[in-house]
């Protein structure tokens, strides 16, 4: 099936052809949409704004149904996605959702003003526990269409497409920062700071730090701090350190480290991340390096400079 929609693509593309809608060419979607229908998939192929998009369901092989069968797992979904525009080489992916009943889902949107054709955006949904959206970008990056991993995310795949939030032509992609989650406290009491970022030439930039978003970040860091002031929540660390970690990137780290001091449980001692002797950036710390803290504000400061939060505030 794989080969076959490699051929249509590849057909299309040599003789110049966009790729032929089921009727009239589909306008972009407001949300993501389902790629096809979770209980009866069948192929789509359409063309928006250039962009020429198949969905081509793909059958679960033999020996993988046999393993879900004796786990009695749930059987995922996969969908053969393929994307072309002129131009541009085109690309192909497959996507995977689990549950039964979930399918990937996408939108259509141009990243920049200035792309030569829109991006397909496509989320697919892992299942399980406190998990997890992968979000995948099919951008123009140099002559081609690329796969850029904008990351992996709690939780289910969102509804509502990104938009330009600053006005600088380069559309915004609003996720949370999940690095938090079980940092500083259990997953019920943990904290997602907002996160915004830009897919730019193939590259996904955090620009969290630009004012545009700072009213965002304000209303959230409230609330964090709000929460870190309940005393009766033996866990409130989670929130006390997201507040901290907001005000940083702000640059109000020493100011907002002393306004949590009076709120922080000197005995959590479990919920306190490790740091590294070596400077390592985002790669895992050597056997050997690893620091244990005994002190909220040593750990916090060790996970903001490993986060990239203690960095000076974008313009």
């Amino acid at each position: 099936m794989a080969r076959r929609l490699r051929h249509l693509l590849a057909t299309c593309v040599a003789a110049g052809l966009a790729l032929p809608s089921l009727a009239a060419t589909e306008a972009a979607q407001p949300r993501f949409e389902p790629m096809v229908a979770a209980d009866a998939p069948t192929v789509r192929h359409f063309t928006v704004d250039g962009l020429s998009v198949i969905f081509q369901p793909a059958p679960t092989p033999e020996q993988e149904q046999e393993q879900e069968q004796e786990q009695e797992r749930p059987r995922p979904l996969r969908v053969y996605v393929a994307a072309s525009a002129p131009g541009l080489a085109p690309i192909i992916i497959e996507s995977m959702s689990y549950p039964a009943g979930n399918v990937p889902t996408y939108a259509i949107v141009r990243l920049h003003q200035d792309d030569p054709a829109p991006s397909l955006l496509v989320q697919t949904y892992s299942g399980g526990a406190h998990c997890c959206a992968d979000y995948i970008a099919l951008t123009p990056v140099g002559d081609a269409l690329k796969a850029v991993s904008v990351g992996f995310f709690n939780g289910g795949p969102g509804d509502d497409i990104p938009i330009d939030r600053d006005g600088d032509g380069r559309v915004d992609i609003a996720v949370r920062d999940d690095r938090f989650l079980y940092a500083f406290a259990p997953y019920y009491a943990s904290w997602a700071p907002p996160m915004y970022l830009n897919v730019v030439d193939g590259e996904v930039i955090d620009v969290s730090t630009r004012p545009a978003y700072s009213k965002e970040l304000n209303d959230y860091a409230a609330q964090a701090l709000k929460a870190c002031g309940d005393t009766a929540e033996p866990h409130r660390n989670g929130a006390c350190a997201v507040y901290v970690a907001l005000k940083a990137r702000m640059g109000q780290y020493a100011q907002s480290l002393k306004q949590v001091a009076p709120f922080i449980n000197r005995e959590e001692r479990f919920f306190l991340p490790t740091g590294c002797a070596v400077d390592v950036g985002q790669n895992p710390c050597p056997e050997g390096q690893e620091v244990r803290y005994d002190r909220f504000e040593d750990a916090l400061h060790a996970y903001l400079k490993q986060v990239n939060y203690l960095a000076p505030r974008a313009e």
